[in-house]
């Protein structure tokens, strides 16, 4: 991906390296902005010479440009529209995939007036690329490009849509990193065949062409945007040298951006813009002096010549990259190094170096160093001849290691537990995040516990400390175990979770026999007269902290018995009623619950946040109607929700909601953690190459299925299908064999369904 800039640049992404410019050489050295002839001069430049390729010469004019290795002997060749990455096993063959004509063909003046496709602008290469012909190129159609505030369909990065001045008819948007490029092919089609192949203007484009095939305008003024914003970046100059070398021209606003500055595109005649003079010469004899995390460069000041710089643009990159800058354009001081770029104005009053801090350990940057004269709308850059680059690495460090301090303990009911997570080698300048989650067992157990972030601080070896609550419940359960992980860490220096990446925490139970079982009515819910929804709580008859959010309660409804609580519809928040932590188990569950109004009811019902149920109504308004029995097992602590299944479920009621219980005087099996409810864990790694690590837990014996889809449905592996025992289970994937891609993996056991996602990424 390329940077983009608006106040500030974003991250680049580079694919090859070279030279820069270096086949422009001297194509443009009879071209000058000031002259009379200047658009004529430019285009005879770009049209003689020139050598036609036809479309379908595809394995000579693209593959060996923009197809990239991968492993295995695969390739990989990106939508420039969406982004998309299609990996395959050479010889390439376009299925998915078409050449994209950035100037839709159906716009070109000799195809209109009689069909014809067989002069050179129909397979000209400035304005061919590759894309998704399904879900990216065949969705553009012949529409124009633009922002799109309201779109209608989108795919990865690339969306379709509208804007204020689309006139409501639809446009196409593709990814930030290839709006300049297909911005420049745009204009560069225009330059190159207006009048000699019909008229390419705009004008005659959005006043004749367009509005004759029903589509909205193409905004010129977008286009040029694109062209400051997303300006050419060292893979958009290495195409364009691929292209000069088959087809002997180049894309001239690939090399200056500034030449759109001076040429009027809805009728191709000259503008006059007015820039500050440019500077005449490069700093020479550039040094890199590394160390840890800054490196400092220095320079030997240009002579004045002609021109003298006012100052000097300073690019970095974690990647051998830079970018082209546009007269005209400002790029703001980042100083922020740590997302992999930066760029930095050095004045030529404020001396001849520049110390950049903040930089990775035993990392390579390169530096790229252009001259300009001039502030604001009025700089001028200097981009032309041999442009001073440098790199440099940083001095190395060893990888940073989080792990637990411990990798298990035993505690009694009741009290608190200090769970300690330690570092080793920790960044002298970067902070270390890791999460801390529940992988099995009950989070009830330890105060239902949810993942919280661990940090460390740059340059600290201290351990950083969780309070675990460990809940004393009235339930004879016996030893109870729950296990936590590490996962997601970010930051620090090439960092890694190491063992022990696990903690297992065994709570020795200290109850008597009890029955357990309970009651809610609802009789302390807030009373309201009118049908204003709030968020609040309550105290439940179980002795717990209950809490709604988006609900309310009218005490002359029908039916149910008053007070009960009424849930919202269509609200940014769903509406949710929430038990505390209720003790004794939940074994089977009931409830009464209403239609009272006219959208159907779409209501969840969760045990420790776990969907155990849904009710639903088909236009049944004002019928009192029962849950019937959910059978939910889960011993010792738990909480009850009830929860709108989106917002645009309809108003429900619920009341008199009573459970059993569910406990058991038996220890579990010290070597055997039989989790209290069905589990799904997130594969590791995530992404992974090829092979991932699949976690799951079967709080009873089930029949088991575990497969991985595609995105469209379609089966790619069966990892496990048969009758597993209880317990906590772990299975590999192996993508060796599947492309690049997202995946789902969907696991069955018993009446329990759970999917998520995988990335596999070569």
């Amino acid at each position: 991906m390329k940077k983009t800039f608006t106040t500030r640049l974003l991250l680049f992404f580079v694919l090859l390296s070279s030279s820069l410019f270096a086949q422009a050489g001297t194509y443009y050295d009879k071209i000058s902005t000031s002259s009379s002839t200047f658009i004529q001069d430019l285009q005879n430049c770009i049209r003689s010479p020139y050598q036609k390729w036809t479309y379908d010469d595809y394995k000579t004019t693209m593959i060996p440009y923009v197809s990239r290795d991968t492993s295995n002997g695969r390739k990989v060749i990106t939508c420039v529209y969406s982004g998309e990455n299609y990996v395959y096993t050479p010889p390439f063959a376009w299925i998915p995939y078409s050449r994209e004509h950035t100037w839709c063909h159906s716009w070109m003046p000799a195809y209109l007036n009689n069909k014809d496709d067989s002069g050179p602008e129909y397979s000209d290469q400035h304005h061919l690329f590759p894309a998704n012909q399904d879900k990216a190129n065949g969705i553009r159609s012949n529409h124009p490009l633009g922002n799109v505030t309201n779109a209608t369909y989108q795919y990865l990065e690339g969306k379709l849509g509208t804007n204020a001045n689309s006139q409501g008819k639809e446009i196409w948007e593709p990814r930030a990193s290839h709006k300049g490029d297909a911005a420049r092919a745009l204009l560069y089609m225009s330059l190159k065949y207006n009048g000699v192949r019909g008229d390419w203007t705009f004008n005659h484009l959005n006043s004749v062409t367009l509005p004759n095939s029903g589509e909205a305008p193409e905004d010129l003024n977008t286009l040029l945007e694109w062209n400051r914003q997303d300006p050419p970046d060292k893979w958009e100059v290495e195409r364009n040298n691929y292209v000069q070398s088959i087809q002997l021209n180049r894309n001239p606003f690939v090399d200056h951006p500034e030449y759109v500055n001076y040429i009027n595109f809805n009728d191709l005649t000259a503008l006059n813009p007015t820039f500050a003079a440019e500077p005449e010469n490069y700093p020479s004899a550039i040094t890199a002096n590394a160390k840890d995390s800054s490196i400092t460069l220095k320079w030997i000041k240009p002579a004045d010549g002609a021109q003298a710089p006012s100052g000097y643009l300073v690019q970095v990159f974690e990647k051998d990259n830079y970018f082209i800058p546009m007269d005209g354009a400002v790029y703001t001081d980042d100083s922020n190094i740590l997302d992999g770029w930066g760029v930095f104005n050095v004045p030529a009053s404020a001396g001849d170096s520049i110390q950049i801090c903040k930089l990775k350990t035993g990392t390579t940057y390169y530096f790229t160093v252009y001259s300009y004269n001039g502030t604001g709308n009025q700089i001028n850059y200097k981009i032309g001849g041999t442009v001073p680059k440098i790199n440099a690495r940083t001095a190395g460090a060893s990888a940073t290691a989080v792990y637990f301090t411990s990798e298990r303990a035993t505690v009694n009911e009741g009290g608190t537990y200090q769970l300690s997570v330690s570092i080793s080698d920790p960044s002298p300048v970067n902070p270390t995040t890791v999460e801390v989650a529940v992988s099995s067992g009950s989070a009830a157990y330890i105060g239902g516990f949810k993942t919280q972030t661990v940090t460390f601080p740059a340059n600290s070896s201290a351990p950083q400390i969780i309070t675990l609550n460990l809940t004393d419940d009235n339930v004879v359960l016996g030893t109870q175990t729950v296990a936590l992980k590490l996962q997601n860490v970010q930051g620090g220096n090439f960092t890694s979770i190491k063992l022990p990446s696990t903690f297992t925490l065994s709570i020795l139970d200290n109850d008597g026999s009890q029955q357990g079982g309970g009651f809610e009515d609802f009789a302390n819910f807030p009373t309201s007269t009118s049908s204003g929804y709030t968020s609040g709580s309550f105290k439940g008859k179980d002795g717990s902290q209950w809490s709604y959010v988006g609900c309310y309660q009218n005490p002359t409804a029908p039916l149910l018995t008053p007070p009960f609580p009424v849930f919202q519809r269509g609200s940014k928040v769903i509406s949710s009623v929430t038990s505390g932590i209720i003790q004794g188990g939940c074994g089977v569950l009931n409830f009464k619950y209403m239609q009272p109004f006219s959208t159907n009811v779409y209501l969840g019902v969760y045990v420790n946040d776990q969907l155990v149920g849904t009710v639903t109504t088909n236009n049944q308004m004002s019928v009192e109607a029962a849950s019937g029995p959910i059978t939910v097992n889960v011993a010792g602590p738990f909480t009850l929700k009830f929860q709108q299944i989106d917002a645009s479920s309809g108003q429900a009621s619920i009341d008199d909601v009573q459970w059993t219980g569910y406990g058991t005087s038996d220890v579990n099996d010290s070597k055997t953690t039989i989790p209290q409810t069905m589990y799904l864990e997130q594969s590791y790694p995530n992404p992974c190459n090829p092979e991932a690590v699949i976690s799951y837990g079967l709080n009873e014996n089930s029949h088991v299925s575990l497969k991985v889809y595609n995105t469209i449905g379609v089966e790619v592996a069966s990892l496990v299908n048969g009758y597993q025992t209880a317990g906590m289970h772990t299975v590999k994937f192996n993508g060796s064999g599947l492309p690049s891609g997202i995946y789902l993996y969907r696991l069955e056991a018993g009446k329990y369904t759970f999917t998520r996602k995988l990335v596999l990424l070569k």
